[in-house]
C-alpha cells in the first residue's frame, strides 16, 4: 500500500497547482481589465479637456463649458481644438477685440456672394459668438457682401476693409493659400480658408482664440 500512498501524495500538490495558477490568471486578467479601464477612462478625460476647458461630445458637435462672471455658457463647435491646432491665428489678435477699452460699434461678418454654403455656415457661428446668441460677446452683428450680387436682397450692405473704421470691426471671410486669421488693416480681420469645406474649421480656431481655449 505505501506505492500507492505515495502516489496519492504526488496528485494533490499538482491540484493546487492547478487551482493556484487559475487564482493567479483571474487575479492577472481581473487587474488588466481594471488597468484599461482607467486608462480608457483617463483618456477620455484628456479627450474631453483642453486646457483646462471641458470639451465634451453631442452628437456631432462639441460643446464647449465657458465660464463667465459666475455663470456657465456652453458653446457648439464643430471641431475639437485639436482638430483646428494648425490653423494660424495672428498672436494677440483676439485680445485686440475681447480686452480693446474701445467696444466696437458694429461688427461686419463679410462673405463673397459665391463662397458657397460651408463659409455661410462658418460666418452664422461666427455672427452668433460675437453676437447675443450666447450672451458673451453681446456686439451688434451687421452680414454683409465683399462685392455686389444681383440676386442678393437690396439691405446687404457691400463692406470691404476700407469700411473698418469709424468703430466698426470688418471680419472678411476668403480663401487663400493658407488656412489662416490675421489682422488686414487695424479693425479688418481676414478668416482665410484654403477650401470651403475647411472654413468652418478656420472659424472654429477664431472661435477657441476669442473664448480663450487656445
Amino acid at each position: 500500500m505505501r506505492p500507492l500512498a505515495t502516489k496519492r501524495h504526488k496528485e494533490i500538490p499538482t491540484a493546487w497547482k492547478f487551482i493556484l495558477a487559475s487564482i493567479i490568471v483571474c487575479v492577472i486578467v481581473l487587474a488588466g481589465s481594471l488597468f484599461y479601464s482607467r486608462w480608457q477612462r483617463d483618456q477620455d478625460l484628456k479627450k474631453n479637456t483642453y486646457n483646462g476647458f471641458s470639451i465634451r461630445p453631442n452628437g456631432e458637435l462639441w460643446i464647449a463649458e465657458i465660464l463667465v462672471n459666475d455663470r456657465l455658457y456652453y458653446v457648439p463647435f464643430y471641431y475639437h481644438p485639436r482638430e483646428v491646432e494648425n490653423v494660424s491665428v495672428e498672436l494677440g489678435l483676439a485680445d485686440q477685440i475681447t480686452q480693446a477699452t474701445a467696444r466696437p460699434v458694429i461688427v461686419y461678418i463679410v462673405l463673397d456672394p459665391e463662397a458657397g454654403s460651408k463659409p455661410v455656415i462658418a460666418a452664422v457661428e461666427l455672427s452668433r459668438l460675437f453676437g447675443t446668441r450666447y450672451g458673451l460677446l453681446n456686439l451688434p452683428v451687421q452680414s454683409a457682401l465683399s462685392r455686389p450680387d444681383p440676386n442678393a436682397a437690396a439691405e446687404i450692405p457691400i463692406i470691404t476693409c476700407a469700411d473698418a473704421k469709424d468703430g466698426a470691426l470688418v471680419i472678411v471671410f476668403a480663401s487663400g493659400p493658407e488656412s489662416r486669421v490675421f489682422h488686414e488693416g487695424d479693425s479688418c480681420i481676414r478668416v482665410e480658408y484654403t477650401s470651403a469645406d475647411d472654413s468652418i474649421r478656420v472659424a472654429d480656431r477664431f472661435a477657441y482664440e476669442l473664448l480663450q481655449i487656445m
